[in-house]
């Protein structure tokens, strides 16, 4: 089901998004992924900036009590892609993502977007106004 909110700075946004995906997440055992596969996120969660990715990837690891069972991994542009890849290369639950970096991570066929069952546009519309486009 889709679902759409809007509120105002710190009133709990990201822990309303990232605590059903994380409890759905637990109750699931994670497939074993194969060396040369692609990373195949459950869930992908875009930001228009890095600052706000990484934030929001703080939360998840946060939440998730510090990976354990669910890994979280943040891309985005302006920095090297290298340890980034390094860092899907050992797989993921949870992408948060720049809408640039993670276009060229799956054009490049480094993420896989099959297996996703939740995406979150997080200030969608920041993104749009930025020119970024479905």
């Amino acid at each position: 089901n889709d679902l759409m909110c809007c509120a105002q700075t710190g009133s709990g946004k990201t822990a309303g998004f990232l605590l059903p995906i994380l409890a759905q997440l637990g109750a699931v055992q994670p497939a074993p992924i194969a060396a040369d596969a692609p990373c195949a996120p459950a869930a992908v969660i875009m930001a228009p900036t890095r600052e706000l990715a990484a934030q929001i990837h703080l939360e998840a690891q946060r939440l998730s009590f510090g990976g354990g069972a669910i890994r979280a991994v943040v891309v985005y542009g302006g920095a090297k892609p290298r340890p980034q890849l390094q860092e899907l290369a050992h797989g993921c639950d949870v992408l948060v993502a720049t809408p640039g970096r993670l276009t060229e991570f799956v054009d490049s066929g480094v993420v896989s977007l099959a297996g996703t069952r939740f995406l979150v546009l997080d200030e969608a519309d920041r993104m749009l106004d930025m020119g970024f486009e479905p």
